[in-house]
Order: structure tokens, then C-alpha cells, then sequence
């Protein structure tokens, strides 16, 4: 027990000397002397001579048990990557059934008719979805009708109630003043939101007055609960697409149904690089 223990710490000393900021790295050697500490005692007894004294080898000693670690750092990180990549297929998998955009339904900004589509799932109280807002209109700015963007909900089951109730909002604002006033709610909601400005009801309504809504009209339709289910099945069409996290993108080339999901708030060269090798194929 000893032995483990001191070696334990010489190993902690030694890896923070590397690198004093690598806690990642401390946090993976505490696991790794839990599941190697059998083996450490094995080692140290194999060093004893029979029938003489305790003499330890300390850098032979310490190399052993520095080999340890990085395996056991290794295998984590190996681990690691495969299960990334099998998520990374399996949303890929899924996202081939994600539902064409539809005019009728669909909140579109940019050319209905676009070869590209960029169908976002978002939830208006995160973050990520408010610095990628201005990337995907960016994306559509600059692609001169080649890709639109459609916006479907997906608030988050931690952000709610709240995230639920400012996309009831949004459907609010079409509903009395069509795609116009959907996209103003949803631009200064996320502008609202990077200035901390989205914390209640009250800021909602606000934010509605802001672009020329009616507050008792607004505030009647937000208390009714009348896009509650739509918001539930956008939230429910993401969940079977492969959307777990927000902002959730899919580039779909409505021609032909091929699709590529952006992982996330990329930037936005990122996001023109698959459009360009979706729209190239």
C-alpha cells in the first residue's frame, strides 16, 4: 500500500513539472492508478531480490508506471474517437429522412426554391444558436439564392420552460404578421439574448413591442398555448433526424436528397465548405 501511494504521488509531481495546466491529464492519472495499482505492487515485488533487502529501482520503476498511464490515456482516448465517429454515422444515417422544406409550414429566409437548404433545429435561449444566426445569414447573403434557411424548434428540456414559451412566441409573431415579423422576433430574440436581455415572459412581450406587435394581441396568443404541439413536433422531428444538441444543421440538397449535418456552431468557413462539396456533388 505504501509503495502505491508514494509512487502515486512521484507520478502526480512528474506530470504536473510537464504541464501545470493539464488537468484532463491529472484527472486521467488518478483513474489510471486505481486500475494499474495491482499491477505497480506485482512489479515492485519482482524488484525484490529473495532473501535480500528492499532496494527499488526508482527510474526503472517510474518508467514502468509512466507506461502504465499512457496506455491507459491511450486506450481512453481510442475509445473515445471510435464512439465519436459511430455518433457521427449514426446522425448521418438518420439524417436522411429529415422532412424537405415545405412553404405552407416551414419558416424559410432566402430563395424558396434554392438547391440548398440549411435546416436548422434551435432553441432561442442558447447561446451556440445565437452567435450561428448571424453565420447562417451570412450563408444565405452570400450564396445569392443558391441555399435558404429553414428554421425549426428544438428547445432544449434543460432551457425550458423558457425556451418553449419564446418559440411559442415566434409562431406568435407569424401567425399575426407572416414571415416578416417571424424573422424580426427571431433576430432580436437572439440579439437579445448575447446582451443578456431574454430572462422572462416580460422580456418577450418586450421584445414583441420592439418590432411592432400589438401587446395585448401578443401576450393573449402567448398565454393561450395555441403552438404549444408545434413546437412539440418540431422538437420530436429533430429527435428522429439525430438532432441531440443545439444549433442542429443539415445541409439538404432538396435535388437529389443528399444531406450533411454541421455538427454545432461551426464557423462559417466551415459551413461554406460543405456547401460547396454538397453542391458539387
Amino acid at each position: 500500500m505504501m509503495v502505491n501511494y508514494v509512487s502515486f504521488l512521484y507520478i502526480i509531481k512528474i506530470k504536473m513539472n510537464k504541464s501545470h495546466n493539464d488537468v484532463g491529464l491529472i484527472i486521467a492519472i488518478i483513474f489510471a492508478s486505481a486500475a494499474i495499482s495491482g499491477s505497480l505492487v506485482f512489479f515492485g515485488l519482482q524488484m525484490v531480490p529473495r532473501g535480500g533487502s528492499v532496494e527499488m529501482d526508482w527510474g526503472k520503476f517510474v518508467t514502468k508506471v509512466e507506461e502504465g498511464v499512457g496506455n491507459f490515456i491511450k486506450k481512453g482516448q481510442q475509445d473515445q474517437a471510435a464512439a465519436q465517429q459511430q455518433a457521427e454515422a449514426d446522425a448521418s444515417q438518420k439524417a436522411k429522412n429529415i422532412k424537405k422544406p415545405d412553404s405552407s409550414r416551414d419558416h424559410i429566409r432566402g430563395n424558396a426554391n434554392a438547391e440548398i437548404s440549411l435546416i436548422e433545429y434551435s432553441d432561442y435561449v442558447c447561446p451556440y444558436c445565437a452567435r450561428f444566426h448571424e453565420t447562417a445569414k451570412q450563408v444565405v447573403e452570400q450564396y445569392g439564392g443558391k441555399v435558404n434557411w429553414i428554421f425549426r424548434h428544438y428547445p432544449l428540456p434543460g432551457h425550458d420552460p423558457m425556451a418553449t414559451k419564446v418559440a411559442e412566441g415566434a409562431e406568435c409573431a407569424n401567425a399575426a404578421g407572416g414571415a416578416d415579423k417571424f424573422w424580426s422576433y427571431t433576430d432580436k430574440v437572439f440579439e437579445s439574448l448575447l446582451a443578456g436581455a431574454v430572462k422572462s415572459q416580460e422580456d418577450v412581450i418586450k421584445i414583441a413591442e420592439s418590432i411592432g406587435m400589438d401587446k395585448l394581441v401578443f401576450s393573449s396568443c402567448l398565454e393561450s398555448g395555441k403552438f404549444t404541439q408545434r413546437i412539440k413536433d418540431d422538437f420530436n422531428e429533430g429527435d428522429a433526424v439525430g438532432v441531440t444538441g443545439t444549433p442542429g444543421n443539415i445541409l439538404l440538397k432538396n435535388s437529389s436528397g443528399v444531406t450533411s449535418v454541421i455538427n454545432g456552431a461551426q464557423p462559417l468557413e466551415m459551413v461554406k465548405k460543405s456547401i460547396d462539396e454538397l453542391l458539387s456533388k
